[in-house]
């Protein structure tokens, strides 16, 4: 056997999802199983991979790898493990996140977790592994490469080749060795491939809080994503040059922080933190608020803040630094924070004031263009990312001399195979992602648009008692739900469904559900009503 085919579960044509699998032989390893968290349809918390794909056709899931733990790489793991146990194997910290999580959710007895170094390579059946070290917006990040009989596969995750990090550098040796060694297919994180030049170092960040910090006369919150562990040790020096104490606001800006303190990140014990009793007797200006809720969550501490329900009440002269950039879709959500401060007396600084305010996570143009003189791969698979952000990665690789012919843009579903040293497209399978509602059940999305229609439209529920003759004789029970009708209106819709099932005189029930949606849809449309979701039921009048 000297083929090997690369799966794509999730994470390409989109941005989230992500999971892409290596299959050999019958053996199969996924390397990330990520949820999307974005702008969700409605009753929708998250959306994840589908995990019946990795079990089709006989393939045995052997284990996962993580290159990172931001959610849209571990968000779908108890899904997953909810089908069969797997081992997972990944850096500390992103092992620590998956711990935590499955801990609160009563499954970590399902999972087996590995904790391995970057560049101590290991076998899982015909897969060799080694984590790489890379640079990203949360510890322990790394690149994954697989080795088979068939070929070497590299799969960024989510890097930039930062210089000036707060934390340790890219590996660039040993990228440098894999390229000497030789490379078949490097499947690179696209998310910020239309953009030229180099992301903004995050030292420069760092060095922007400061001056802000330094020059705030009152209260300083600062809003981030709580996985960002090397800016939060940041912000901890900082604290301690302007003499203020650290109040951590929100759960996983909380549950991080003691993560990062248990594997050697942050200061250990209480520090210079606070509780929020604390917080409240100290002067505004000897405070520093760390806070969650970047994205305008509603739960979020920067909403529960600007709702006057915080840890804390902002005061005028208190000043909010936020230390990030929106998701696309929730910028109507972080905006109503915004009015809300404002109102307050609150200053906002954000990175369209100071750019240094936040960096990026992802390369840039010429990070790839660094990526693939290290590696020299022979065949480019940019993902993680929309059409868009591929093919400008694709153009990149291009002009950096790579041969068309050698770059392949996957969709989801795409099974590329390697054999003989040549990569080709061989079929695409349906790999329909999951609907999860907010109590962790999987739906179906039928369901999702059928709880759709009802919030846009309303819903109207018809029991029709009908004798053994097939006659309706008494009146329809009609229930209308999130409708304006008055009682005429219940009454005259009942009256229609009565009078056409009766003239109808139908035993099929598919044909009788038709007739009595028609009777409503006739009785609604003289109100000018839009049309509701409408569920019948037969019931049978003695």
């Amino acid at each position: 056997m000297t083929e090997l085919d690369i799966f794509f579960v999730g994470g390409a044509n989109e941005v989230g999802l992500n999971a892409t699998a290596h299959q050999f032989g019958q053996d199969l390893v996924v390397t990330d199983f990520g949820a999307f968290l974005g702008d969700l349809h409605a009753s929708v918390q998250r959306v994840v991979p589908s995990v019946d794909a990795l079990h089709r056709d006989g393939r045995m899931l052997r284990g996962v790898f993580l290159s990172h733990g931001h959610e849209d790489h571990i968000g779908a793991l108890s899904q997953l493990l909810a089908r069969a146990p797997v081992p997972i194997y990944g850096p500390a910290f992103a092992i620590e996140l998956v711990r935590s999580r499955l801990q609160e959710m009563g499954r970590e007895r399902r999972a087996e977790l590995y904790s391995v170094e970057p560049g101590r390579p290991f076998e899982l059946g015909p897969f060799k592994v080694e984590f790489v070290s890379v640079t990203h917006s949360i510890p322990d990040s790394v690149m994954v490469l697989v080795e088979t009989p068939a070929g070497r596969t590299l799969d960024t995750g989510d890097f930039k080749l930062d210089r000036a990090p707060r934390g340790p550098l890219t590996d660039l040796d040993r990228l440098r060795a894999i390229g000497d060694e030789g490379l078949d297919v490097l499947l690179s994180d696209s998310t910020n491939a239309e953009r030229p030049g180099r992301t903004q170092p995050e030292t420069e960040v760092h060095a922007a809080l400061e001056d802000e910090v330094c020059a705030a006369r009152g209260r300083v919150v600062v809003t981030l994503f709580a996985s960002h562990v090397h800016r939060m040790a940041g912000l901890v020096d900082i604290a301690e040059r302007t003499d203020r104490r650290i109040l951590l606001a929100g759960y996983s800006m909380q549950r991080n922080w003691a993560i990062g303190q248990k594997l050697g990140l942050l200061p250990p014990g209480d520090g210079r933190t606070t509780t929020p009793d604390g917080a409240r007797r100290l002067r505004p200006r000897d405070l520093l608020i760390l806070a969650t809720g970047t994205q305008g969550e509603p739960g979020g501490a920067m909403a529960r803040l600007a709702r006057g329900h915080g840890v804390v009440d902002l005061e005028p002269g208190d000043t909010v630094l936020w230390s990030a950039r929106a998701i696309p879709g929730r910028e109507l959500a972080i905006r109503d924070i915004f009015n809300r401060l404002i109102g307050q007396g609150v200053l906002i600084r954000t990175a369209k004031q100071r750019p240094a305010l936040h960096t990026s996570g992802h390369a840039q143009q010429d990070e790839h263009l660094e990526l693939y003189d290290l590696v020299r791969p022979r065949y480019l698979v940019p993902f993680h990312g929309d059409r868009t952000m591929m093919e400008a990665q694709a153009e990149t690789a291009r002009r950096w001399g790579m041969d068309p012919s050698r770059i392949l843009i996957p969709a989801n579903g795409s099974i590329f195979t390697l054999e003989d040293g040549e990569l080709s497209l061989r079929t695409v399978e349906d790999v329909t992602p999951m609907p999860i509602d907010r109590h962790g059940q999987a739906m179906e999305w039928g369901t999702v648009r059928t709880r759709e229609r009802m919030g846009r439209s309303g819903a109207l529920f018809v029991q029709v008692p009908r004798d053994e003759a097939g006659w309706v004789r008494r009146a329809p029970l009609v229930v209308p739900v999130g409708l304006e009708l008055d009682s005429e209106d219940v009454d005259r819709v009942s009256r229609a469904v009565a009078a056409m099932v009766n003239e109808a005189k139908t035993a099929d029930r598919s044909a009788l559900d038709e007739v009595v949606i028609r009777a409503v849809q006739t009785s609604l449309r003289m109100k000018r009503f839009a049309l509701p979701w409408i569920e019948v039921r037969v019931t049978a009048d003695a």
